[in-house]
């Protein structure tokens, strides 16, 4: 058996495959985002059907591209609808989904949100109302208006993250808890919004204290830390992506540690 010499790939052929991972890379940034942005789902599953075929096997050469290349072919195949996502091929999870209804409607059936909306109906229903209604009672709602002010104006900065994290340091070590009881017990329009708001900085606030974690060991690896990264990459693998292009290379560099 001769070993035949591999045909050098030409200048173009190596012009098109560099454009093909630019335009791969667009569309997984685009992807990356499905929980931010508001273009209608369809609309999005549309452009990803009509991308050329060099561009879907592009993405499997993009850290975190093989999500978007399955959703892909899946819709291909028929196996997934026109303006739907298989859950499992998101991203990031279902807690970056500050739309909780959004999330519901890109990953499942109508069935299947009608009867998880009758099962919390019914859940609502046999729950008893007394606790719940004594503990609004004692509630005085004016005397948090800087923290509903301080979500309105929340934005997934640092420094927006510190601001809001000065405003709460009056709850101590337990405002996450603190604020979410306060949100919950609110009577007034804005109330899901402002709970969104906040489960959005949670998630961020979280994202920061792990790039943060991880940054720390990176600068100073000892065994302790490296086990610490092991033992926590599953949560390293779904928030670090949030930074971006910055936070895969900290993935990746995490990846290596031994």
């Amino acid at each position: 058996m001769s070993d035949e010499p591999k045909r050098k790939i030409t200048f173009a052929e190596q012009q098109k495959h560099d454009n093909d991972l630019k335009v791969a890379r667009l569309q997984l940034n685009i992807f990356r985002q499905l929980h931010a942005i508001d273009t209608p789902l369809a609309d999005l599953n549309a452009d990803w059907r009509a991308l050329d075929n060099d561009v879907v096997d592009a993405l499997n050469e993009l850290p975190g591209g093989a999500k978007l290349y399955q959703h892909i072919r899946n819709m291909q195949e028929g196996k997934t609808a026109s303006d739907k996502i298989d859950e499992d091929l998101l991203a990031f999870g279902r807690e970056v989904f500050t739309d909780q209804n959004k999330f519901k409607r890109y990953t499942k059936t109508d069935d299947q949100i009608e009867k998880e909306k009758q099962a919390e109906e019914a859940k609502s229903k046999s729950a008893d109302p007394l606790p719940t209604f004594e503990k609004k009672a004692e509630t005085d709602d004016s005397q948090y208006a800087d923290i509903y002010a301080a979500i309105r104006s929340y934005s997934n900065t640092t420094k927006g993250l510190l601001e809001f994290k000065e405003k709460a340091a009056r709850f101590g070590d337990n405002w996450r808890s603190e604020i979410d009881t306060i949100l919950a017990l609110r009577e007034t329009d804005d109330a899901g919004e402002l709970i969104d708001t906040f489960n959005n900085l949670k998630t961020y606030d979280t994202a920061v204290s792990l790039w943060n974690e991880a940054a720390g060991i990176l600068e100073n690896p000892t065994a302790p830390g490296i086990a610490a990264i092991q033992a926590k990459i599953k949560e390293y693998k779904t928030y670090l992506p949030m930074f971006g292009a910055s936070g895969h290379e900290l993935l990746e560099k995490l990846k290596e540690l031994k």
